[in-house]
């Protein structure tokens, strides 16, 4: 399996640093996790064709995470070099909140000839050709008046694993500790400096993935005070692994 960084930043512009976004390339499959603002330029930068794209997961619906969601689709629709079928996964509810999201900026898709499957997943296990997914459902809800629900995703191919969680904090690291336990890379979130709600801190990644028994971490979601060597540093007071701090375009083998 291969990684590549398309976003490593969070919600507010940053000149180095894309919304978050990430394509995984397992068993001649191409996978978006997340799909954040900028996705679909950054997939270009990368030198991806966008229509290579078999299926997208997306761990929550908070807008920097699915924006990129309309300019990916709305290409992949209208152009006829894709013939089979896209599938997105999302958290509960996410099924309405697409429908909803087509229909407020992209109403005329529906007349478009590729057919997109959406499912939504609480804690499930299934496969995508040899590629095992696990997902679980995250504890604590995103807020009251957007889909307020998360998943964090494990995906297995060939003995390597990787865990994937979108924004999180204290009241889902037992879940994280519990679903990337021993895999061999903890893609995880790092948007706050100090203990806060709804994100994580360095000194909880890292004894997050202490814990865990995760063979190396990439920290991402970066907001822009982010000081990368500083973040090293605090990780590793807790954590013994290899410890990544995300660039975009970055490209990590799993």
């Amino acid at each position: 399996m291969r990684l590549t960084i398309l976003g490593s930043g969070n919600a507010l512009p940053q000149k180095k640093r894309n919304a978050p976004g990430y394509l995984l390339e397992a068993d001649n499959k191409l996978i978006l996790l997340d799909a954040g603002d900028g996705a679909i330029r950054q997939a270009a930068k990368a030198g991806y064709n966008i229509f290579d794209i078999s299926h997208i997961l997306i761990t929550h619906t908070h807008v920097d995470h699915v924006s990129g969601l309309p300019s990916l689709l709305w290409p992949i629709r209208w152009s006829g070099l894709k013939k089979d079928r896209l599938a997105i996964y999302g958290p509960p509810k996410f099924k309405m909140f697409y429908k909803k999201m087509l229909g407020a900026f992209i109403p005329d898709m529906k007349k478009a000839p590729l057919k997109i499957s959406v499912r939504d997943l609480k804690n499930n296990k299934f496969k995508i050709n040899n590629l095992s997914v696990e997902t679980k459902l995250m504890p604590e809800k995103m807020g009251k008046t957007f889909t307020p629900y998360e998943i964090g995703y494990k995906l297995s191919y060939k003995n390597k694993k990787i865990c994937f969680c979108g924004d999180n904090d204290k009241k889902s690291q037992e879940a994280i500790i519990a679903l990337a336990k021993n895999c061999d890379l903890l893609l995880i979130e790092n948007c706050s400096m100090v203990p806060a709600t709804g994100h994580l801190h360095p000194e909880l990644v890292g004894e997050m993935a202490e814990k865990a028994k995760v063979k190396k971490i990439i920290a991402t979601h970066l907001p822009p005070e982010a000081d990368d060597k500083k973040i090293k540093k605090i990780i590793s007071k807790y954590y013994k692994g290899q410890i990544i701090i995300a660039k975009d375009l970055m490209r990590i083998k799993i």
